[in-house]
């Protein structure tokens, strides 16, 4: 009996020895998660590439985006944002896309990894000054610049679409893929008209400074 009673003692006691062992031993850790990458954000101190992409409205429409292209690096570089090379790939970049209608614009931030960060779609207008007075007017906001509540509009020089049109035409001339240079320019018919065109635009508005910095170039 008491050799019953004291092997019976034993296995209590080897059993609450191993409950209490085992009550000490901790669990494993939970296996560490990888954190996520942290995306880069824009800010307005990031380069910046633009490209526009305007939809041809009919088989033989060959709408020129070169004008719009100048006039949309004229206003970031005056809205003191940054700007990378067309051939860059590792910015920020700021697209613009125009329908066949000619009516609507839609602005798309992205990302270097092709993430579209933001996109708006904004009326543009009928002229080329409304088309570019309406990305003026929205680009401080959507590119969250740090001097957003300056107004881009008044870095075109000018509210008259027809003044605008005359500048852009004699821009073209002198600055496009066209042109005959600046250093050693070649004496044309084509070129006294440019002057021409130009001295008619600065006598007709003259607090259009950027036409009269188009008239000294020439």
């Amino acid at each position: 009996m008491n050799t019953r009673r004291l092997i019976g003692l034993l296995v209590l006691a080897v059993f609450a020895t191993w409950i209490g062992l085992r009550g000490c031993m901790s669990e494993p850790p939970p296996p560490v998660e990888a954190p996520q990458p942290v995306r880069e954000a824009f800010h307005a101190a990031k380069p910046l590439r633009t490209t526009i992409e305007i939809e041809r409205a009919e088989e033989d429409d060959e709408t020129d985006a070169r004008w719009l292209e100048r006039e949309l690096r004229y206003l970031l570089l005056r809205g003191q944002m940054r700007l990378a090379s067309a051939e860059a790939t590792e910015t920020f970049a700021l697209r613009i896309e125009i329908g066949a209608d000619r009516e609507h614009a839609r602005l798309r931030l992205i990302a270097p990894d092709e993430v579209i960060e933001r996109e708006q779609t904004i009326p543009i207008g009928k002229t080329r000054l409304e088309n570019v007075q309406a990305l003026a007017s929205t680009l401080p906001s959507f590119l969250h610049a740090s001097h957003a509540s300056q107004e881009w509009a008044a870095f075109l020089g000018t509210s008259d679409p027809r003044a605008y049109d005359t500048y852009l035409r004699s821009a073209a001339e002198l600055f496009g893929p066209s042109a005959q240079g600046l250093t050693r320019p070649v004496v044309s018919r084509a070129g006294a008209r440019t002057i021409e065109r130009l001295e008619s635009l600065t006598r007709a508005q003259p607090r259009f400074a950027r036409a009269w910095a188009a008239l000294a170039i020439a």
